[in-house]
């Protein structure tokens, strides 16, 4: 079976041997899955490995008050490690995996399927060291950001990193609350202080940013 895959997916298949693509091909899944949906929960047993296809993953745990704190976000081509290593060594997931975008198309390899490619094939090693390193720098940067920013900053660096070409950001006050793990009354009361002050303009399931280079003047260095 063939599906359309991203870029990354389609590196990360044709740089296997010819045996081990075939392999893979027929034991691979291909799965959809929508907004708010959770994937794995914290103690889970995990059933395999998952690479994103399509749309956005967001890793998180909660506080004793139920807030989600962020953990990591995965993009297309991106491999759940948190996963790989659970099927390695045999544990149960230790946060929740919760598709973040719309909608997410996920390619999930069975454990013993993994195992066996990651023993057979130096590309899924090499693979996994690169992602390993990406993942570390970034969750360290959401660590950082989490212990030395103030909420006010935090929100102001997601909608940096979120604001697209048209300027316009379709996140609700909820999923930039949990994203950033926060309350959502938070939230709302910093983005009508940013209206106010006329850096962006509030809609129903839209912020727009009147201006990126003004809302970055408002970030400690380096926050973004």
């Amino acid at each position: 079976m063939h599906w359309t895959r991203s870029k990354n997916i389609s590196d990360f298949i044709n740089n296997l041997s010819a045996s081990a693509n075939d392999y893979l091909e027929k034991e691979m899944k291909s799965i959809s899955f929508q907004k708010g949906e959770v994937i794995i929960k914290k103690g889970q047993d995990v059933g395999g490995v998952y690479i994103v296809n399509a749309g956005e993953l967001r890793i998180y745990t909660l506080d004793p008050n139920g807030i989600e704190k962020p953990i990591d976000n995965l993009n297309p081509g991106e491999i759940c490690l948190f996963a790989v290593d659970c099927i390695m060594k045999r544990m149960t997931y230790p946060a929740w995996l919760k598709i973040d975008s719309d909608q997410a198309d996920i390619f999930f390899i069975p454990a013993a399927v993994f195992r066996k490619l990651y023993l057979e094939e130096p590309w899924i090693r090499d693979f996994i060291l690169e992602a390993m390193s990406s993942r570390i720098y970034s969750m360290m940067s959401v660590i950082e950001q989490t212990l030395t920013y103030d909420v006010g900053s935090r929100i102001n660096s997601l909608l940096l990193r979120e604001c697209p070409l048209n300027r316009e950001i379709n996140l609700s006050h909820q999923e930039i609350a949990d994203r950033i793990g926060t309350a959502r009354e938070v939230v709302s009361k910093h983005l009508k202080y940013l209206e106010k002050q006329g850096y962006i303009e509030l809609a129903r399931m839209k912020i727009i940013i009147n201006s990126s280079e003004n809302l970055a003047a408002l970030l400690p260095k380096h926050a973004v």
